[in-house]
């Protein structure tokens, strides 16, 4: 997975091969650190405490111990299942049957510039999310008007998951065990001193 974090002209990506466990843990390990109770299970949201975001974190959905598919969750704590075993297909991504009109809603409402939002937050930008191409454009417009974004990618994948990693604008930076707790206020950090 590759996080990207465009700020102006600044584009930082991270990328790991744990898919989807960085991105939960940290951004959105806690719910609540989105609606501003308790930062402290969202490291790099949380380290912008006071800035304005928008936008969503993937979340796994797990029953008895076994993952069983995704949901989006929005800023505002809406939730929208994305992906799920036993949903049928097409369209399905690897075992999951994945549901593009609740990610087309998310990207409707959410994925939209705003010039009062300080940093755009799309977790993740990945093989089921680019199945929907009202979230393939949105994207494409946010990076068009350089607004400030942070976003999980695939590690792998074509069409727009390469267009972001092809960014002029993209920095990368690499998520390892070994630096993974402080990385997040390193990517704060940069978000802050673009800003200023």
């Amino acid at each position: 997975m590759t996080a990207t974090l465009i700020h102006g002209n600044l584009l930082v990506a991270i990328e790991t091969m744990r898919s989807r466990v960085w991105s939960h843990e940290a951004l959105a390990a806690d719910r609540t650190a989105w609606r501003g109770q308790d930062y402290r299970g969202a490291p790099v949201c949380g380290a912008l405490q006071g800035w304005r975001l928008r936008g969503f974190w993937t979340e796994e959905v797990r029953a008895h111990g076994a993952r069983q598919g995704f949901r989006l969750v929005t800023f505002d704590v809406e939730q929208r299942a994305i992906a799920d075993v036993r949903r049928p297909g097409p369209p399905r991504v690897g075992k999951y049957g994945v549901d593009v009109a609740a990610i087309e809603i998310v990207a409707r409402h959410v994925l939209v510039a705003d010039p009062a939002v300080e940093l755009c937050v799309v977790d993740e930008i990945g093989k089921m999310e680019c199945l929907s191409q009202g979230f393939v454009d949105a994207v494409r417009t946010l990076l068009a008007q350089a607004r400030p974004l942070l976003a999980t990618v695939a590690l792998r994948g074509e069409g727009l998951i390469e267009e972001v990693k092809r960014e002029p604008r993209v920095r990368r930076m690499y998520l390892t065990c070994d630096n993974r707790d402080h990385l997040p206020e390193e990517i704060a950090h940069i978000l802050r001193e673009a800003s200023a």
